[in-house]
């Protein structure tokens, strides 16, 4: 696990930015399984290097064995799950970062919505 693509991707989050990210898990809105966020806290003690010997497949699954029946497929499940939202949180804080997307994407939307009053409203600012 520790080689995992959702490791590697948690690795890149500084201390900011994965507190965020915890909010993110946490809000049921993105997020409505406990066991995902159950997981986000386990894998909380070992940010940011995720390079402890307690983060092997076995070991993990042991670990978390209180959460339910968890096996390994079902360790594979949360695994892809938690990488599906690091992906979209990373997008969402890129896209905060980037006001001319956002705008950009606003008026693509009101366009697309056959929307020509908001679109030339939004146009002109």
């Amino acid at each position: 696990m520790r080689q995992s693509k959702l490791l590697e991707l948690l690795r890149l989050l500084p201390a900011v930015r994965w507190r965020r990210f915890g909010e993110f898990v946490q809000s049921p809105y993105w997020n409505k399984n406990k066991d995902i966020r159950a997981f986000y806290q386990f894998l909380s003690a070992y940010h940011p290097k995720f390079d402890h010997p307690d983060l092997d497949k076995k070991n993990v699954v042991a670990r978390l064995a209180p959460i339910g029946a968890l096996t390994e497929k079902n360790l594979a499940h949360f695994m892809s799950r938690l990488t599906e939202l690091a992906e979209t949180f990373i997008s969402i804080e890129t896209l905060r970062e980037t006001p001319a997307l956002q705008e950009w994407l606003h008026l693509n939307a009101l366009q697309q919505s056959k929307l020509p009053r908001l679109f030339a409203a939004g146009y002109e600012k």
